[in-house]
């Protein structure tokens, strides 16, 4: 069986060996970064082609798709100008309609002031006796329209009471007075 002797390395050999290793280590990170900017570089370059390529693919499509919406969009324009030459039609016709819809509602409301009027004063005049109920009678005005007043007197004899108060006459005499008024 043999032995090794121990080796003794001295503080050269030890500084030649680490300078060494520094040397062959910094080569190798030298080269393994050249490789990573070569790949880089052939990386960016494949990326920039195939870029450009892409780019100019969706540019040619978008201006042709671009003349087309240019396109569309003057349809577009005509069809609004179009529809808004009817709107204005329409909304002439309309004021035309809302004017002569205002002279129907005047006409209406002066045709039933004179219905009430004539329904009323038949009714009225069918009431005899006291106690019985009247009929309001309302009237038109241009201005405001049909109306009905704000008091009318409910019974005939609130009626008569509004055309002859009494003046100190008794209740015989009174009621005598409207009989003959109602001859």
């Amino acid at each position: 069986m043999s032995r090794t002797q121990p080796a003794y390395v001295t503080e050269e050999t030890y500084q030649y060996h680490r300078a060494r290793q520094d040397t062959d280590i910094r080569g190798e990170f030298g080269r393994q970064a050249s490789l990573i900017e070569q790949g880089n570089n052939q990386l960016r370059i494949d990326l920039t082609t195939t870029f450009n390529d892409k780019l100019s693919n969706v540019n040619g499509t978008l201006s042709g798709r671009v003349g087309e919406l240019s396109h569309e969009v003057q349809q577009l324009k005509s069809e609004v100008s179009q529809v808004k030459s009817e709107v204005s039609q329409v909304k002439i016709r309309l004021d035309q309609i809302e004017g002569d819809m205002g002279e129907m509602k005047g006409d209406m409301g002066e045709m039933k002031a004179r219905l009430n009027q004539m329904e009323g004063r038949s009714f009225n005049r069918s009431r005899i006796l006291p106690r019985h109920t009247l009929s309001s009678i309302g009237i038109f005005r241009s201005d405001v329209g049909f109306t009905l007043p704000e008091y009318f007197p409910p019974t005939i004899n609130d009626f008569w009471k509004l055309q002859f108060p009494r003046q100190g006459i008794s209740d015989h005499e009174w009621a005598l007075t409207k009989y003959i008024l109602t001859l």
